[in-house]
Order: structure tokens, then C-alpha cells, then sequence
């Protein structure tokens, strides 16, 4: 078993696992926080934004490239982004690509564009359709972009002339950053996904078995089971024991793996998701009753739902419930509406809604009551704006997105707040280009990814691995939070594991016209065996014993097995007993370490006697040796 690390962060994972012949794709993650490099783009004209990209550079070689702003530097080139590194990969021996969520999806039409790829891809349906929803977001927010195509400062002899607080994009391998895929690469990557069930079983090439468990993170997240007739390879990521909309972590079927793979944990160990929660609807009860906005830079699926939900009832509690809610994204109806009908992906309580018959999500009935409202962008929002109010929006990063318009306009008013709950992005440096401003900025991060105190009673007492593997940063053990388990082996960005699986067996199906031509004997109760003689097929990864053709038995090529076999253990009373009336007299049975000893001391015979095997040690004739074997065979089960 061979698992090599094709990404550098084990929150944006992409895993190369190869199992006996075939070679699995374990996610295929997007990092896009380099975009926090970038000068933010409206969706609307600002002066602002347009007059620093009409700068000139502070040094002539990055040719007008790069912008100063409150004494940190900019890029203004085109926004690239940092796809999974599959240089050394020959991706046509990628035989199957498995997604465990949406999160872990957004760098997959990169790969299908590459030529020689064949693979299928595996995700859950509520998978594909929130990846779908995550990318076309990201294109349109993307779109509005189009600026200098300028790569010169991603040239090795332009690094004596980047400014400190850029170099270090270099060790990011900013030659290997592409720009953003087209709709029509989205396209052809989703037409090759299959859709599975949780629970289901897939069976690649003949080779491995996989089977998508549900890892209560996000609607449709799996971890992934990889199994062959005696190896068990476990891929644990995004997984949440919380108690949310969700279907819980199911448990059960990762315990007792060979080699375990763990990956996605709290990006905010120390935030616990429930009071961030809970800080949220406070703070923005607080705004809103004092006359002032509330921005939440959001994704469009995903924690919102959960926001939504308890925001409308904390403001309803509290006296607030004619505020408006206002989600603005170019996906917002479509994610909604997503959301409501992946009953069977949802939380028991959830699915219960539906056969009332209600909505599984508050957010269906605020919307029909018109206290949430959703718009595909700001031009749309600004017929209905009502203030104050609250404004679900993207990018989370803050560098497009209808973000950067409505906190460039509320950024003057101190009565104003923007609420981060996106960990991914250090919220002071998304923040930095839009300083100096009044308006109050608070970090409430929501990750309900394991925490490294659950990751560590899940991992010791209910999946108990034969091996753990997972990232270094998990196992600094200087650190308040780290993970640590009695056989652990860390990875590093690109390295390539060999991980050794004690594999003795494999299975062999019998084919039927021979099966029915076996007789089993009974050996004891419940246990019968019978003798087979068969020809062993491989073909396609699959093992199959068939019978052996009646003419090439032939003189020249006799049967593999004797016309009778001997089975059973050997009882050693019955044993002297059938020695004696052969005509051994003199016996003397002694004990040994894992057995009997006969002595037969007129013949100088020694019969050694142990649950696995019997031997018999004469120097006298073969005729003394024909004897013993007939009484051996006298206390036995012929077949």
C-alpha cells in the first residue's frame, strides 16, 4: 500500500492511494487562500478599487503587477489559483477519483481537463449538486475580474525585487497557479460523476471495494471505505460528532482498519462551534436594534443554513422579527431550494418535518413569509434594500464578490458590523485593504470538523486502527492541540508513504458446476469438508477455482490431490489403542510443548503429536513406518 500526499495543507486534502493494482484519487481540494494576496474587485464601479489598479508599480521589473496599500503590497495581475500538483502524476493510471465533500471538490475540473484522464468519479448526490452551486459562484464572482495578464512576477529572477511580504508566494509554487476553469470544463468534470449511496458498494476494476459512510460534516460529506478481500484502508475527513440538520457519523464501518487516514480538523480548536453560534445572534440582535447593518461574508451553502435558521428565531425572541434577511449570492435560489429536498441526507428530526408535510429548513417558510429574501446580485438587492438589515453575501475572502461593495459602503458607519464565521481566511488580513473604517469587524468562527479532544476519544476507543496516519501539524505535541495515538505515522507536503499490510490471504470464489460436485463429510458437529481439485482463473483482479478439464487428466499429468484425504485431529488414547493392536508393545506417551510424544522404544520410533501437525521419526524399516501410518490414519476422517 502506497499513499502519497499531492497537497501541502490537510485542510485542502489530495491523497494518491495505491492498493494492490489500482490507483484511487482521494479528493481533489482547491486552496484558494492565496487570494488574500490580491487587490479586492467590485461588482459595481468604485473609484477606489479602479484607481489603484491604474497605479504605477514601486519597481518597474514586476511591470505595474503589484499596488502599495497601507504598507502592504498587492497583486493586480489576474487572480490565479493553486490547483493540486499533479506534475509527477501520469493521471491515465488514476483509476477511480473518491470525494468525501463539496469543500474538497473545487479542484477537479483542472484535473478532468488533463489529457489521458479516464477516471470515475464517486461523490454523494447532494455532493455534486453544492460542488456545482460552489463553482459556478466562484466563475461568476470570478468574472468580474479581468485584469492584467501579467505573469513576470511569478519568474524566479523577479524574487530580489518582490517586497518581504510577498516572497513568500514563492515557496507557494506560483509557476504551477492557473486561472480559474471554464463552465465548460465544470461541464465535462460533472459528466463523469457517478452518484452513491451511503452504504453502497462500488467495486473498481475488481480490484477494491468502496463504500461512502456518512461523516456528519456538510450535506452529502462521506468518508470513504477502500477494501480488498483481507485489507481495510479507512479515509476519515470532515467528520463532525456534533449534533446538527445532518445525518450522524457513522461509525460503525471504520472501526478495526488496517491503516486509517485522517485529515480536515478544526481549523478553530479553541471556538467552540455552539458558542460562536451563539455570539453570532447576539452580536447581530445588537446591531440590528441599534440601527445599524449586519454583513456576513458567507459561502452559499453549507453553515448558512444553520445561521439562518437560528438568527430568524434569536431575532424573533428578542423582538426583532421585522428585520429583513437578505442572502445575495448568483446561486442564492438555487441553494435554497437545493437544501429542502436532500430529506433523506438530513438529521432524523429533519426528516420528520417533511412527512408533516413541512420544509426540513426554517429558511423555506421565511422566505414565504417574506422575512428572508433572496437576489443573484447587488443590482437586484438595491430595488427591495430596506435597512437596517442583514446581508448574507460572498466572497468570504473579501476580494470579489457583492462583499466588497456593501463593505466599502458601510464601512464609514461605526453602527455597522461585519460577522466572520468563515475560518479559512485570517479576517484581519481579508479586512487590510479596506482600512482605515469605522464599522466593527468580530470573529466568530463556526468549524464543526472535529476538534483534536474528539478526534482523540473517536480514534482510541471507537475506531481503534491498526495505524493512523495523518498530518505533522497534528502531531506537534508542543502545541495545546494535538493528536496522538500508539502506531501513528505523519506526512509532509508531497511525500510518499509505503505502508506495510500483513496480506496472507485472498479470496477465491468457487465456480458453481464445481461446487456441485462436492461431497463434504462431516468431521464433528456443524463441520464438514470435502476434497476439491480444481484449475485457479484470474482474470480482471477476480479469482475463480474451476474444474479441471476430464482430458488433461492423463498419466502424464495426475491429479494436484490424492484420491483420498485425511482431516480431523488425532485422538491419542485412540491412538495407542490401534498401535497396540498393531502389534507395538512397548509405548511411552510423554507430554511436550505443544503436544504429545510417542516413544516406541523396541522400534526406535518417535511420533510427535501437536494441534497443527503430526510427524513420525523412524530409523527402522518402512515397514514399521507403513504400520504407524495406518493407525494414524485409523484415528482420522477420510474425505
Amino acid at each position: 500500500m502506497k499513499l502519497q500526499v499531492l497537497s501541502g495543507s490537510p485542510n485542502h486534502p489530495s491523497f494518491l492511494l495505491r492498493l494492490q493494482k489500482c490507483v484511487l484519487l482521494i479528493d481533489c481540494s482547491l486552496d484558494i487562500r492565496n487570494l488574500l494576496n490580491y487587490i479586492p474587485v467590485s461588482t459595481v464601479y468604485s473609484a477606489k478599487w479602479d484607481n489603484l489598479l491604474q497605479c504605477q508599480s514601486f519597481d518597474p521589473v514586476l511591470n505595474d503587477v503589484m499596488v502599495e496599500l497601507f504598507s502592504q503590497f498587492y497583486l493586480t495581475s489576474d487572480i490565479e489559483y493553486q490547483p493540486v500538483n499533479l506534475t509527477l502524476t501520469d493521471v491515465s493510471q488514476i483509476d477511480a477519483v473518491l470525494i468525501s465533500s463539496y469543500h474538497c471538490i473545487l479542484g477537479l475540473p483542472y484535473l478532468t481537463q488533463l489529457a489521458g484522464f479516464r477516471a470515475s468519479i464517486y461523490v454523494t448526490e447532494p455532493t455534486m449538486i453544492f460542488a456545482r452551486l460552489l463553482m459556478d459562484e466562484l466563475i461568476d464572482m470570478n468574472s468580474f475580474c479581468s485584469r492584467r495578464d501579467d505573469t513576470t512576477w511569478k519568474k524566479a529572477d523577479t524574487l530580489d525585487h518582490l517586497p518581504h511580504s510577498l516572497r513568500h508566494l514563492f515557496g507557494k509554487r506560483p509557476h504551477l497557479w492557473k486561472k480559474l476553469y471554464s463552465r465548460d470544463a465544470v461541464e465535462d468534470c460533472f459528466a463523469r460523476m457517478k452518484l452513491v449511496a451511503f452504504s453502497e458498494k462500488s467495486v473498481i476494476y475488481g480490484c477494491v471495494t468502496v463504500t461512502a459512510c456518512s461523516s456528519g460534516y456538510c450535506l452529502g460529506s462521506a468518508n470513504w471505505i477502500v477494501e480488498t478481500g483481507h485489507e481495510k484502508f479507512v479515509y476519515v475527513a470532515s467528520s463532525s460528532t456534533l449534533t446538527t440538520h445532518l445525518r450522524s457519523l457513522d461509525q460503525p464501518p471504520l472501526r478495526h482498519a488496517d491503516v486509517m487516514l485522517l485529515s480536515c480538523l478544526t481549523t478553530s480548536p479553541s471556538h467552540s462551534p455552539n458558542d460562536m453560534v451563539g455570539k453570532f445572534c447576539v452580536a447581530a440582535a445588537t446591531t440590528l436594534s441599534q440601527g445599524g447593518n449586519v454583513l456576513v461574508p458567507v459561502y452559499p451553502t453549507g453553515i448558512i443554513y444553520d445561521l439562518i435558521e437560528c438568527l430568524s428565531i434569536h431575532l424573533e425572541n428578542s423582538g426583532l422579527a421585522n428585520m429583513p434577511i437578505y442572502f445575495v449570492s448568483p446561486v442564492a435560489k438555487r441553494s435554497l431550494q437545493h437544501s429542502n429536498i436532500f430529506s433523506e441526507w438530513l438529521s432524523l428530526s429533519k426528516q420528520t418535518r417533511v412527512y408533516l408535510p413541512e420544509a426540513p429548513f426554517v429558511h423555506a417558510e421565511l422566505v414565504r413569509n417574506g422575512r428572508l429574501k433572496h437576489f443573484d446580485s447587488i443590482a437586484a438587492l438595491s430595488s427591495e434594500f430596506k435597512l437596517p438589515c442583514v446581508v448574507f453575501t460572498g466572497h468570504p475572502s473579501l476580494r470579489f464578490g457583492p462583499v466588497v461593495h456593501l463593505l466599502e459602503s458601510w464601512a464609514t458607519s461605526q453602527n455597522n458590523v461585519v460577522i466572520f464565521t468563515e475560518p479559512e481566511f485570517p479576517y484581519l488580513e481579508a479586512l487590510a485593504p479596506f482600512q482605515p473604517m469605522s464599522m466593527k469587524a468580530v470573529y466568530y468562527p463556526i468549524n464543526t470538523a472535529l476538534s483534536f479532544n474528539q478526534a482523540n476519544t473517536l480514534v482510541r476507543e471507537a475506531l481503534k486502527p491498526r495505524h493512523l496516519v495523518t498530518s505533522r501539524h497534528y502531531l506537534d505535541a508542543s502545541s495545546e492541540f494535538h493528536l496522538s495515538y500508539n502506531s501513528v505515522t505523519s506526512y509532509d507536503e508531497y511525500d510518499t508513504l509505503e505502508m506495510a499490510v500483513d496480506r496472507r490471504f485472498d479470496t477465491v470464489e468457487i465456480d458453481p458446476k464445481l461446487a456441485r460436485s462436492l461431497v463434504p463429510k462431516e468431521l464433528c458437529p456443524g463441520v464438514a469438508a470435502a476434497p476439491i481439485n480444481g484449475v485457479l482463473v484470474t482474470k480482471n483482479n477476480h479469482h475463480t477455482l474451476e474444474a479441471v478439464d476430464a482430458s488433461l487428466q492423463t498419466s502424464k499429468r495426475p491429479s494436484l490431490f490424492p484420491r483420498q484425504m485425511a482431516a480431523g485431529s488425532v485422538d491419542i488414547e485412540l491412538l495407542q489403542k490401534h498401535l497396540r493392536d498393531a502389534g507395538f508393545s512397548e509405548l511411552k506417551l510423554e507430554p511436550t510443548e505443544s503436544g504429545h510424544c510417542i516413544h516406541l522404544e523396541n522400534e526406535d520410533t518417535l511420533i510427535l503429536i501437536d494441534e497443527a501437525s503430526t510427524h513420525v521419526r523412524c530409523s527402522s524399516s518402512e515397514a514399521v513406518r507403513s504400520r504407524v501410518k495406518l493407525c494414524l490414519l485409523k484415528c482420522l476422517h477420510l474425505l
